[in-house]
């Protein structure tokens, strides 16, 4: 059985100095990039299952995931495009549901979705090439589906707490 965490410490050390790599089984993702802790967290269970689902080797999909995290890590823009989230999740929770705000919203968080997974293909072996693009795609349309839902809860119910990481 492969420790995914010590796998990804020992075959990318490089890829952020300072970055923590923890193991968190109890999260409903693969994986997460806690910017204020400068900490990845991996989801073994659900990486493991999800490699096995997609018949791709588990170093090879935990190293396009971890990959993906750290195009978070290394992605200029995030601050700026999270804070533009948070403004307009922030407006939406005090003064109700606002197409416009929402619109706002699901832009932004799309578009750091994108800028990581392109960030990844600059760091990505091209032996994984094939892999890393149809991981890309099915995060993607999963994305929209998850914004689609959020959508509707927040129509719904402005005063529900939404807390997608």
């Amino acid at each position: 059985m492969v420790d995914l965490i010590e796998f990804l410490k020992d075959s990318f050390t490089d890829a952020e100095s300072n970055l923590i790599i923890k193991k968190d089984n109890e999260m409903l993702q693969e994986a997460l990039y806690v910017p204020v802790e400068s900490t990845i967290l991996i989801n073994e269970i659900l990486m493991k299952e999800s490699a096995n689902e997609n018949h791709i080797d588990i170093k090879e999909y935990a190293s396009i995931i971890y990959l993906h995290e750290v195009g978070h890590v290394l992605d200029p823009d995030l601050n700026d495009i999270d804070t533009q989230m948070t403004k307009a999740l922030k407006n939406i929770y005090d003064n109700g549901f606002n197409e416009r705000l929402f619109n706002k919203y699901a832009f932004n968080s799309y578009s750091a979705e994108e800028n990581a997974w392109e960030i990844a293909r600059n760091l990505i072996n091209d032996d994984f090439l094939e892999n890393f693009l149809k991981i890309k795609k099915e995060s993607l349309n999963l994305h929209k589906n998850i914004l689609k839902s959020e959508k509707e809860l927040l129509k719904l119910d402005n005063r529900t707490s939404l807390i997608f990481q």
